[in-house]
């Protein structure tokens, strides 16, 4: 069971669709977006959350259908620029091994269907949140009940049944499902596993750090809201030649501001993608863009 946000994507999902369904949903659905914020913001509590993620996901049902399917392929394609190389490394081993892989998020199964296919699971279990009922949220206990019940569909009830059960999660949130497995893997820093493993009865098998230390591969950035990588030095040239609003990663999950003949001494080399910048970095980059290169036409 590999859940979605912050472990086999290692951004937030719901954001990325919050955003695409904003840029390709039309005037309409900007305005109901507009209403759900101020909403969301006027309210506080899991409740208030579960209700936010509920009238987004019904919003997009509601969208004429060329709309819908340009926000979920925008939504995927933005997804899996953000996939862990190290948990999908893990699960496409455990799958030639014979293994079933699942998802098993909190995320609205709008998407993360979709999302499980493309990348080759064999089920997913997500949040439905199209009925009238917004609690139908798969977090915590109510994601570890969808997993006992996908289990005893399998043949197995419980940790240490016919049917081994793996989690790979990054979040203490998932305790309730952890307590099920046989073996936990974590995605996340050595603090994060001891804050784990001190809630559970059997130790973390491993961890899989996406800002672990790496050899080789190249720089990567941040522009146009998406990451790009790994690129050599030239490659990076020739992109801040374009592209005067973008982040180079700098290590230890930072990113900064770099632009056209900036250095690049920060910069750090990793195959794989790390964590991607915070949502104040990404929000702050694009106003930037849009007010002063599209909106006030100022190029350099």
């Amino acid at each position: 069971m590999v859940d979605l946000d912050g472990t086999l994507v290692l951004g937030n999902s719901f954001h990325e669709f919050l955003g695409r369904l904003w840029q390709h949903g039309g005037f309409a659905a900007r305005r109901a977006l507009l209403a759900i914020a101020i909403r969301r913001a006027l309210s506080r509590g899991v409740r208030a959350r579960q209700l936010m993620k509920h009238r987004v996901v019904k919003l997009y049902s509601r969208l004429d259908p060329t709309r819908a399917e340009a926000v979920l392929v925008a939504t995927v394609d933005a997804c899996l620029a953000q996939i862990s190389a190290p948990v999908l490394s893990l699960v496409r081993s455990r799958a030639d091994a014979g293994w079933r892989v699942v998802v098993a998020s909190a995320a609205p199964a709008a998407y993360t269907e979709v999302l499980a296919a493309r990348l080759g699971f064999d089920a997913c279990l997500a949040s439905p949140m199209t009925s009238d009922r917004p609690d139908d949220e798969l977090i915590g206990e109510r994601k570890a009940a969808a997993v006992r019940a996908w289990l005893g569909e399998e043949g197995t009830t419980s940790a240490g049944g016919s049917v081994p059960l793996m989690v790979v999660s990054d979040h203490r949130d998932d305790l309730p499902l952890m307590a099920l497995a046989d073996e936990v893997a974590l995605q996340g820093s050595a603090g994060e596993r001891a804050a784990i493993e001190a809630q559970l009865r059997q130790p973390v098998a491993f961890s899989l750090d996406p800002l672990e230390m790496q050899a080789d591969g190249g720089l990567w950035l941040w522009f146009d809201d998406r990451p790009s990588g790994p690129h050599d030095i030239w490659e990076v040239t020739t992109i801040l030649s374009k592209h005067r609003y973008a982040l180079l990663y700098a290590g230890e999950g930072m990113w900064q501001r770099v632009l056209p003949g900036s250095s690049l001494a920060a910069g750090v080399q990793r195959s794989s993608f790390p964590r991607p910048p915070s949502m104040r970095q990404r929000v702050g980059i694009v106003a930037r863009r849009r007010i002063v290169r599209d909106r006030l036409g100022i190029f350099h």
